[in-house]
């Protein structure tokens, strides 16, 4: 089945982007993708959505029982100690996502990944082709013109259904020395901030959620979180069905 998908343009990178500035992790914001205030119809809340405008604006996740799966890079790269901090890690930000919406995550297993500079497109090397699903990949800056000694993660949606703007593939690429050298909350934060983006949210300009663009440890999701979440689900449709979506 083909859907819309894509790399990693510039605005993208912009916006998804997480920034590590004196030892934080910050998003550095330009012109083009500074947050925007919060929409009046958000009820006051400063959540965006990942898609402002365009025909996939608004798109999300489909609200389906079976869970999201989660294929990791092979972590045999790391050592055991950073391996295990990368799974407690993952653990915690897919329970943050999945305990006040009805999206539930299932780790499937070590997936070697391969990631293409220019692109910015990560995706496995087996070939196989997964449904509702995100990969998550560690490289070096030298690895990804994505990645400096400034941006150390990127999260995005890499396939959407044009037809029902329901989100089928994401993708979260992390720099791999930040993830060696950083605290065990500090990867947290940071994979629950590109989870985030992967799930259809753009920054907020709420303090206390974890999609503020200043990345900080988080126990639980903020207001505009939960509701920018709730506000993209999609209904449950067949992903299994037979179709072809002409690439943009």
């Amino acid at each position: 089945m083909y859907a819309w998908q894509w790399g990693w343009p510039a605005r993208v990178l912009a916006s998804a982007a997480c920034v590590l500035a004196l030892a934080a992790c910050v998003w550095a914001p330009s012109a083009q993708a500074r947050p925007e205030p919060p929409d009046p119809s958000r009820a006051g809340l400063g959540w965006t959505p990942f898609f402002r405008d365009g025909p996939l604006k608004d798109s999300g996740w489909a609200a389906c029982d079976d869970p999201i799966g989660v294929s990791i890079d092979d972590t045999s790269k790391f050592t055991p100690k950073v391996a295990s901090k990368i799974a407690q890690a993952l653990t915690t930000a897919a329970r943050l996502w999945s305990s006040d919406s009805p999206l539930t995550f299932a780790f499937t297993g070590l997936v070697p990944m391969e990631h293409d500079s220019k692109s910015g497109v990560t995706s496995p090397v087996d070939g196989v082709e997964r449904k509702r699903h995100l990969y998550l990949a560690f490289v070096t800056d030298k690895e990804s013109e994505a990645l400096t000694d400034r941006i150390v993660g990127l999260g995005l949606p890499t396939s959407v259904d044009p037809t029902n703007k329901a989100i089928l593939l994401g993708e979260v690429t992390f720099e791999r020395d930040y993830v060696e050298e950083s605290t065990l909350n500090e990867v947290t934060a940071l994979l629950a901030h590109e989870m985030g983006h992967a799930l259809g949210l753009g920054h907020s300009t709420d303090k206390g959620d974890v999609m503020y663009p200043i990345v900080r440890a988080a126990t639980k999701l903020g207001p505009g979180d939960i509701a920018g979440l709730q506000s993209l689900l999609r209904p449950c449709v067949d992903t299994n069905a037979s179709r072809d979506y002409p690439l943009p």
